[in-house]
C-alpha cells in the first residue's frame, strides 16, 4: 500500500523534479558531517600544538586569530552572499578551505609541519567560514518547499 502511495506521487511530479526535501536533506547531511570533521581538525592542531610546542598561550594566540578574518569579513559576506550565487559561494569556499586543509596535512604527513602554515591555513578557513555559514543560511528557504516552511 505505502509503495503505491510513493509510486503515485512520483508519477504526480513533472518530469525530472526533486522530491521536495531531498536537496534540503542532502545539504543538511553533507554539511553535518563537514562541520564535525571541521571540529576534528581543529582538534588534531590544537593537539599539534601542544605536542610540538607545548604552549597553551600559542594555541590561545591561533584561536584569536581565527576571530579576526570573521569579525572584518562578516559585513563584506552579507553583500557577496546576495550578489552572487550562494550555491557557488559555497562551492567555492569548500574548495579553498579543502585546500587549506591539504596543506595542513601535507605538512604533518611530511614532518616539515610550521607555525606559518598553521597560522594561513586557520586565517584562510576563516575568511572562508565567515562567507559560507551565512551562504549556508541564507540558503535554506530556497531549499524547502514553500508549502512545508510553517
Amino acid at each position: 500500500m505505502a509503495r503505491k502511495v510513493v509510486d503515485e506521487a512520483a508519477a504526480a511530479r513533472p518530469e525530472g523534479a526533486r522530491a521536495p526535501m531531498r536537496d534540503f536533506w542532502l545539504v543538511l547531511t553533507g554539511q553535518a558531517l563537514s562541520m564535525q570533521a571541521d571540529g576534528l581538525a581543529n582538534l588534531a592542531v590544537l593537539w599539534w600544538i601542544a605536542q610540538d610546542t607545548g604552549s597553551v598561550g600559542l594555541a590561545t594566540a591561533l584561536a584569536a586569530a581565527t576571530m579576526v578574518p570573521v569579525i572584518v569579513l562578516g559585513p563584506v559576506a552579507g553583500v557577496v552572499i546576495d550578489r552572487y550565487s550562494r550555491r557557488g559561494v559555497m562551492m567555492v569556499t569548500d574548495l579553498v578551505r579543502a585546500g587549506a586543509a591539504a596543506l595542513i596535512a601535507w605538512g604533518i604527513a611530511s614532518g616539515t609541519m610550521q607555525l606559518w602554515m598553521l597560522v594561513a591555513a586557520a586565517t584562510v578557513s576563516a575568511a572562508c567560514r565567515a562567507f559560507h555559514r551565512p551562504a549556508l543560511q541564507a540558503s535554506f528557504p530556497q531549499l524547502v518547499p514553500e508549502s512545508q516552511q510553517n
